[in-house]
């Protein structure tokens, strides 16, 4: 007979849970690897393993090998790219100025749509827009509250996570 599960184990489970439904994570982001969730929390890897896989019975995940554990789920492609950039990139000759001017003509080349709004608030990112930001801190803290189940957001600032922008965080291993 197999014996009960720990209350660490357990509380382990109802943290990932609790992880998957906090909406940061949209469909189709990657989830923790097995070896991320034994170092985090301190379980075996093997404990570590059979969550994911419980998880991944109930619904809760897709795991594929050699690609990894996603949140179940396809995300939308965005509809249009929202262009955020800070009044200083009207100056002529600035680096802001060129960057805004490229990608508006990128995006016009490609036929993509897009909107293009220099603001030093957090004003509105259209939900189905993939926001592209440039020195407007706010307007980043906005679209992370704000953005719609189905988008991923974007920035031009160093502090994204690969899940989403999260301001204060860095890419890659601790």
């Amino acid at each position: 007979m197999a014996r009960p599960r720990s209350k660490h184990v357990e509380d382990v489970r109802v943290k990932l849970i609790a992880r998957l439904k906090t909406n940061f994570l949209r469909p189709g982001d990657r989830f923790l690897s097995a070896r991320a969730v034994s170092e985090k929390f301190e379980v075996s890897y093997q404990t570590a393993h059979r969550i994911l896989k419980e998880l991944q019975e109930e619904g809760h995940l897709q795991r594929s090998k050699a690609s990894g554990t996603f949140v179940p789920g396809r995300s939308a492609a965005p509809s249009k790219v929202a262009l955020l950039f800070h009044p200083r990139a009207r100056r002529p000759g600035s680096f802001g100025h060129r960057l805004a001017n490229e990608l508006a003509t990128v995006l016009a080349r490609e036929g993509l749509r897009f909107s293009l709004t220099y603001t030093e608030s957090s004003g509105g990112v259209p939900g189905a827009a993939l926001p592209v930001i440039w020195e407007v801190p706010a307007a980043v803290a906005a679209s992370i509250r704000s953005r719609p189940t189905t988008t991923r957001a974007a920035c031009a600032r160093r502090s994204c996570s690969s899940s989403g922008c999260r301001p204060g965080r860095t890419r890659g291993r601790r």
